[in-house]
C-alpha cells in the first residue's frame, strides 16, 4: 500500500521561528505599531487607501447560479451587511497586507453536529446560521503548527490578552504579496513606512513653526551686558510677551550695544513642499494609483500628459480587476460554494468590457466569413476563440449550413448583410 505520509513530509514550511504557540506572545509584524501611529496622521495615504477600496468594491457585487440560491445568497449578504464588512477588510488588506474575516462554523461541520442527526436536514435553512464579519488585522496571531507546515489557528490578541482562537476553516485571510515564505502577507505600504515617517515629520515642522506665533527666530546678543542686567532682563520681558499670538504685533525697544543674527526663517511660501509631493507620488506609484487620481494633492507640481496618464489608467485598472478576481475566489470557494452561488463584482471600469465585447463581435465576423467560404468551423475553434463562454449559457446549438447563412436575409444574425444565393447568381 502506498504511504501518503511520505508527500506529506516534504511539503514546504513556514518561513517562522516559533515552532510552539504561546497564549500571551504576539506574533505578528511589529512594524504595525508604527504603521497605526503614521497612518493616522497621513491623509495622503487615507486617501489614497480609501480610493483603491472603493474601486476594488465597484459598482457592488451579484451572484450567479439558481434563482433560488441568488436568493438565498442575497438575503445572507443583506443580513451580516456584506460590502460594509468586506469594505473594511480589504483596507486592511492595502495597508497593512492582511486581510480577516471571521466565517464562522462551516455548514459542512454544523450539519455534523450530533444534536442534529435526528432532524431532516433537507428542511433546516443553513444560510440562517452563516456568519461574515471584519477582524481588525492589528489584533490577529497566526499559529503554525509545531511542523510549521500549516496553520494551527488564528489567535485575537488584545492588550496582551488572547480573546478568541478560531480554527483555520474559520477565518478567511486574504494575504496582499507574500514574501520569504512568511505566514502574514506583505504591502507596499509597508515598504514606504520612511516615506510616511517623513512626510509627517515634514507637517509636524511646519505646524510647531506656526504654533509659535510672533516668536522671532533670532539671537539677540548684548554684547556688553551680563545676564541679571537689566537691559536684558526687559528684553526677555518683551520677547515673552510677543510669544502670545494675540501680541505678535507691536513695536520692540532696545538699549545697550545690541547684535542681533537671523537664525531659522521660512523664506518660502511653502517650504519642503516639493519634498512632500514627491513623497505623496511615491506612495501613489507603489500602489500602482495614477497621478491623476492624487492631483487634488499634488497640484500643478507634477505635470501628467494624456497619453501618458491614459496607459497608467489602464494599467491601474487593470490591477483592480486583478483584485477583484483574488476576492471572488476567496470569497466563492470559502463562503458562498457553500450556498451554490459564485460571488461576482461588478465592474467600474466598463471600457475593459467594450473592449472585450467588440473583440467578440470581430471573432464572430471572422467566423462567419469562414462559413461564407464554405469552411464550417468545430466546436474545438470555437472554444480556442471564446474560451470564457460555457456552453452552458446557450439554451440551444443551432448549427447552420453555409447556404441557410447566406439566405438569412433579415436574419438579425446575418450582421453583414449577406445577399441571397438566387440575387447572387443574378447580378454581374
Amino acid at each position: 500500500m502506498f504511504e501518503f505520509k511520505a508527500i506529506k513530509d516534504k511539503e514546504p514550511m513556514f518561513n517562522e521561528p516559533l515552532l510552539v504557540p504561546s497564549y500571551s506572545i504576539s506574533t505578528k509584524p511589529t512594524k504595525y505599531a508604527d504603521m497605526d501611529y503614521w497612518l493616522d496622521r497621513s491623509p495622503e495615504m487615507i486617501g489614497i487607501l480609501d480610493v483603491m477600496t472603493s474601486d476594488v468594491l465597484g459598482d457592488g457585487f451579484r451572484f450567479e447560479g439558481g434563482r433560488n440560491k441568488i436568493d438565498r445568497a442575497e438575503k445572507f449578504a443583506r443580513r451580516v451587511m456584506l460590502k460594509e464588512e468586506l469594505a473594511k477588510a480589504i483596507f486592511d488588506w492595502h495597508y497593512y497586507g492582511d486581510g480577516y474575516l471571521w466565517r464562522g462554523t462551516p455548514i459542512h461541520k454544523l450539519k455534523s453536529v450530533p444534536e442534529l442527526k435526528s432532524l431532516d436536514l433537507k428542511s433546516v435553512d443553513f444560510s440562517d446560521q452563516m456568519v461574515l464579519k471584519h477582524i481588525p488585522t492589528t489584533t490577529v496571531n497566526i499559529d503554525p503548527t509545531p511542523d510549521k507546515r500549516a496553520i494551527l489557528q488564528y489567535r485575537q490578541l488584545i492588550n496582551g490578552k488572547t480573546e478568541n482562537t478560531w480554527e483555520p476553516d474559520q477565518v478567511l485571510h486574504a494575504k496582499y504579496l507574500t514574501i520569504k515564505g512568511k505566514l502574514y502577507g506583505f504591502s507596499p505600504a509597508q515598504a514606504m513606512l520612511v516615506e510616511l515617517q517623513t512626510i509627517g515629520y515634514v507637517k509636524d515642522y511646519a505646524s510647531t513653526f506656526f504654533s509659535r506665533g510672533g516668536y522671532p527666530d533670532k539671537i539677540f546678543n548684548f554684547i556688553k551686558d551680563s545676564p541679571n542686567s537689566p537691559h536684558v532682563q526687559r528684553a526677555i520681558q518683551q520677547l515673552q510677551k510677543y510669544e502670545h499670538p494675540t501680541e505678535k504685533r507691536g513695536n520692540l525697544v532696545m538699549t545697550g550695544e545690541l547684535k542681533t543674527f537671523d537664525l531659522n526663517q521660512m523664506t518660502k511660501d511653502m517650504e519642503f513642499r516639493q519634498l512632500a509631493v514627491y513623497l505623496t507620488g511615491v506612495m501613489a506609484v507603489g500602489y500602482g494609483v495614477p497621478m491623476s487620481r492624487v492631483a487634488s494633492v499634488i497640484g500643478s507640481a507634477v505635470k501628467v500628459t494624456t497619453g501618458s496618464d491614459d496607459l497608467a489608467n489602464e494599467s491601474y485598472w487593470a490591477r483592480v480587476a486583478t483584485k477583484q478576481d483574488y476576492w471572488e475566489n476567496l470569497l466563492t470557494e470559502n463562503v458562498f460554494e457553500e450556498l451554490g452561488v459564485e460571488m461576482k463584482f461588478n465592474r467600474g471600469y466598463k471600457m475593459n468590457e467594450v473592449r472585450e465585447t467588440m473583440a467578440m463581435i470581430q471573432k464572430l465576423d471572422a467566423l462567419q466569413s469562414f462559413r461564407n467560404l464554405g469552411l464550417v468551423p468545430n466546436i474545438k475553434l470555437v472554444r480556442k476563440l471564446f474560451p470564457d463562454v460555457d456552453e452552458s449559457h446557450f439554451s440551444k446549438i443551432d448549427i447552420k449550413s453555409p447556404e441557410e447563412m447566406a439566405n438569412a436575409q433579415g436574419d438579425p444574425n446575418n450582421r453583414q448583410n449577406y445577399q441571397k444565393l438566387g440575387d447572387l447568381e443574378k447580378g454581374p
